[in-house]
């Protein structure tokens, strides 16, 4: 990990992936590289700069379902119940920062988008719940009740 941190890389990850791809790992590639894949909590305790995208459209365009994702590890057929390889569990905090400042740092715009800040674009959702205090498990009920891109509501219309 620390050869990612001198050398300014970055690592673009899809979390989304990890709930299917987590059934079946093991027993492709062995319990030891399976124990490696989808490394959040390693890469971000290196320093690694983490940016994390959906992955679509392969994948859900959701960031919600990436978060989830992230968060709890958890796979499709719920046979890891404490999610796959858990002590790769990265906070809800983190999440939110490597879907948002994370994904805007590798795209080179971090001064224009990723954070709430004077000068940024105002883009943003607003959630049903509070997804910081919500149990993690509950992450995919959650909806976005408003959306807001340039400081203009997008959703709902008005």
């Amino acid at each position: 990990y620390q050869r990612r941190v001198h050398g300014g890389i970055i690592a673009s990850v899809q979390p989304i992936h990890l709930p299917d791809d987590g059934r079946w790992l093991e027993r492709f590639i062995g319990s030891a590289r399976a124990n490696q894949s989808f490394s959040f909590r390693s890469l971000l305790n290196s320093r690694t700069r983490l940016s994390c995208g959906s992955d679509w459209p392969v994948a859900s365009a959701s960031p919600l379902q990436g978060i989830w994702a992230s968060v709890t590890r958890q796979t499709f057929d719920m046979q890891h119940p404490d999610g796959f390889v858990p002590t790769e569990k990265i906070s809800i905090f983190d999440a939110l920062r490597c879907f948002t400042s994370g994904a805007a740092y590798s795209g080179f715009d971090e001064h224009s988008v990723g954070t709430l800040a004077a000068g940024s674009f105002a883009d943003f959702v607003v959630l049903s719940e509070d997804v910081t205090t919500l149990d993690p498990l509950k992450l995919p009920k959650v909806s976005v009740a408003l959306t807001v891109v340039g400081g203009e509501q997008q959703y709902p219309q008005l």
